[in-house]
């Protein structure tokens, strides 16, 4: 939807506040330690911190006694040290969006700085040394500098501009709480910032070994909630390059509704092989369960698994059934198409910048082998000349099938829109144990207007957006932050508004109750809307298009106001309801786009509501659901 807005503006440098939050560069000179940043501080040699001197750190002070002394210092400072291994791990889950144990694709936009080999991936160890020694870097500099750097992100933090971070503000910072309030006041963010300084390298906190038996368990949790997030974290990383996670969650779930509630493994069950010369050993124990019998089999190495399997008939049916799944359920669909479009995406970029042996790598080796390396050059050649330079790739479609030979594969289709042309690519991936490999890529040029719109529920969501449910509405949505609501009792519309200075944007969410339903009449009804709001906003019509939401009527337009910049709306109708999301921005860029604007207009959701205690009004020409761009930040 917004994604057509790639070419209509030049695209001006952004970095998202988390971006700039992390990403500043500092001078690689030693680190102080705890003791030599306190001298620092006390510029009179007292041995204390009080007057000026605590200025920036008296959040500190518990006792309220004016004064810190160097043991109180280092202690805080020690504390400070632990608690930043929960605040890079709460930043990690946030922006791990696919649960895959790595940050890939759209999930590195910001923290770039953290893939120490730039092989575009991130798993949790590089992502938290890279922090750490970033950390280190920073304190070199003097307390000026660093209380400089902190209110500078503090400043990108605080969407809502009121001097607290709270809400999703606060993700990544609530190790700045000191007072417990669940919010983090600009004085302690630069006082949690000093203590990160003074910490310098002192953050390698050494993890507590996991025991056989928990490692076990971990896989009977994971069939009992059919998720796979906490196995996926103590995989070593030679495994993790052959599991993918989807196919982990869908195996799990599959042991579930095929022996239900599993129950906890007791160490008395366990059987451990000797240890290989390289101290790996083998784990192997029976697992109760509600229904059938099943044991379970796990390679233990260095404290992680290196790898697993289990003895179930169940497990026999999960690649047939993965295939079934992906060409009949919605569900499965978004799931995998959330893992695997960003790999897709990273290949066509491979392969429209000219990297033509990482796109090749990408492909199983033995499928290279097979056909020629020859042959995929010539396909890549075929793909560069067809579409030029690149603006925008859009998922598609993703399914199942079988090839000629019989074969079934899974296939992730892209739209790709270039300077020179627009074109379907189609990559085809086969599954083998619990690793999608890619092992077919094809391609046909198509019309630009053919561009389709996946339904709300299809996109991935942006680890930067949070799910926001107004009960009282019967909807649900995704925010940067929290919305405010008012209600418009003389017109029954309820309004959620939310000002996005990051984003320089609004964020609008309305909802329209009238006496009876425009959802027979929607070509009638919308170009009414359009010229209205064209009227009103006294605006140029970029793009209009008549889509289904779910079901029902919808019309998304693209508007550009002089002076004000885009405005993006979707609406829908259903039954006597319009639902209205509109974002309004004074520029469009990739980043703002894929991160901001596009998820936002695509997260429409409804639930079930609460009993009206207003009438709806009678509608007429004059009374169409119509939101003028609200004045930007």
């Amino acid at each position: 939807m917004l994604s057509r807005f790639h070419n209509w503006h030049t695209v001006r440098s952004f970095l998202l506040s988390t971006a700039t939050m992390l990403g500043v560069n500092l001078i690689c000179v030693p680190a102080l330690q705890a003791d030599d940043y306190f001298a620092t501080l006390d510029s009179n040699a007292d041995g204390v911190l009080s007057g000026r001197e605590a200025t920036d750190i008296k959040v500190l002070d518990a006792d309220n006694d004016g004064e810190l002394t160097e043991t109180e210092f280092s202690q805080a400072v020690a504390e400070q040290a632990v608690k930043n291994l929960s605040a890079d791990t709460e930043i990690f889950t946030q922006r791990d969006g696919n649960e895959d144990g790595r940050l890939s694709g759209n999930e590195i936009s910001g923290y770039e700085h953290t893939d120490a080999n730039g092989d575009g991936k991130i798993p949790f160890d590089e992502f938290r040394s890279s922090l750490i020694r970033q950390r280190t870097e920073l304190s070199s500099r003097p307390p000026s500098e660093v209380k400089k750097v902190a209110v500078e992100r503090f400043s990108l933090l605080d969407i809502t501009q009121d001097g607290r971070l709270t809400g999703t503000e606060i993700v990544g910072s609530a190790h700045f709480d000191f007072n417990q309030d669940k919010r983090v006041t600009r004085e302690e963010f630069i006082a949690g910032m000093i203590l990160d300084a003074a910490a310098g390298g002192r953050e390698e906190t050494p993890e507590k070994q996991s025991t056989p038996a928990e490692l076990l368990n971990l896989f009977v949790n994971g069939i009992n909630n059919c998720n796979s997030s906490q196995i996926i974290g103590h995989l070593r990383p030679e495994l993790l390059e052959i599991v993918d996670a989807p196919v982990l969650d869908f195996s799990l779930q599959t042991l579930h509704d095929s022996h239900r509630t599993l129950k906890k493994i007791s160490p008395d069950l366990i059987q451990l092989s000797p240890p290989e010369a390289n101290g790996q050993f083998d784990v192997v124990a029976p697992v109760a369960c509600a229904s059938g019998e099943m044991k379970m089999h796990i390679t233990i190495y260095e404290d992680k698994l290196l790898g697993f399997r289990f003895e179930s008939p169940a497990i026999e049916e999960i690649e047939a059934n993965i295939y079934a799944k992906l060409m009949t359920d919605e569900k499965t669909q978004d799931k995998f198409a959330g893992y695997y479009s960003p790999i897709c995406k990273t290949l066509i970029e491979y392969i429209t910048n000219s990297k033509d042996d990482n796109a090749a790598r990408m492909f199983h080796p033995e499928v290279v082998e097979s056909l020629g390396r020859e042959k995929f050059d010539a396909v890549f050649g075929s793909i560069r000349n067809a579409l030029g330079d690149v603006d925008l790739i859009e998922l598609e479609t993703i399914g199942a099938g079988e090839n000629a030979n019989g074969i079934f594969m899974m296939t992730i289709g892209h739209r790709v829109t270039g300077s020179a042309g627009t074109a379907m690519i189609e990559n085809k991936f086969q599954f083998q144990g619990m690793k999608g490999a890619l092992v077919a890529i094809s391609f046909e040029p198509t019309e630009p207007n053919m561009i389709q719109v996946l339904k709300p529920a299809s996109t991935p969501r942006s680890p930067l957006l949070k799910e926001f449910v107004a009960k009282q509405d019967g909807v649900k949505f995704l925010m940067p932050g929290k919305p405010v609501r008012t209600y418009d009792d003389s017109q029954n519309v309820a309004t959620w508004r939310l000002e996005h200075p990051a984003s320089q944007a609004v964020f609008t969410v309305q909802i329209f109750t009238f006496a009876q339903s425009f959802e027979d009449t929607p070509e009638e009804f919308f170009p009414l809307l359009k010229d209205t709001l064209l009227t009103n906003t006294g605006g140029k019509l970029l793009d209009s298009n008549d889509e289904q939401w779910d079901g029902h009527p919808g019309q998304f337009l693209a508007i550009e106001v002089e002076g004000k910049g885009i405005m993006g709306r979707y609406d829908v109708i259903v039954g006597p309801n319009v639902y209205s999301m509109q974002w309004q921005g004074k520029e469009i860029n990739k980043e703002i786009r894929e991160s901001f604007a596009e998820p936002f207009l695509k997260s429409l959701q409804l639930i079930e509501k609460p009993p009206a205690v207003n009438l709806p009004v009678d509608p007429s020409i004059d009374d169409l659901p119509v939101a003028p761009p609200a004045p930007l930040p």
